[in-house]
């Protein structure tokens, strides 16, 4: 009787201390994006939070569509992107087929963008040419 608590007491510091819980990503149906690239944390929730998902979260996925525009994302192509990185051999990949993807952008009329370069020109007029 007294060999089983020894056994479960060996047992319990053989395992590594703080088993860390395996990484669960699952894609979202639609994402925005603001830069010229899209991370893995754009397209997807990741758990459980830490700081290896949120390194997971920065790796590059793909390059974003114009700003003002949309692409749709394959979450096959994606997983095979990133087959090769040691950080997601053990992830749990969850979610959505594809992800339609849009970046933010700003419409410009005709009178803005004038607007604009009006003002630029008016702050700039010293150091351009006279003419």
């Amino acid at each position: 009787m007294r060999a089983l608590p020894l056994f479960l007491l060996v047992l319990l510091i053989a395992l590594p201390a703080g088993a860390a819980e395996q990484i669960a990503v699952s894609f979202q149906q639609r994402a925005e994006v603001s830069g010229p690239r899209i991370v893995l944390a754009d397209i997807a929730k990741i758990w459980p939070a830490g700081s290896e998902a949120e390194a997971i979260g920065r790796l590059p996925v793909a390059a974003a569509p114009s700003p003002g525009a949309s692409k749709e994302l394959s979450t096959v192509a994606v997983i095979t992107g990133l087959r090769h990185r040691p950080e997601v051999q053990d992830v749990d990949w969850q979610g959505r087929e594809t992800i339609l993807v849009q970046r933010a952008g700003q419409h410009l009329d005709q009178a803005r963008l004038q607007a604009i370069v009006d003002a630029w020109l008016t702050e700039q007029a010293e150091r351009l040419p006279r003419g």
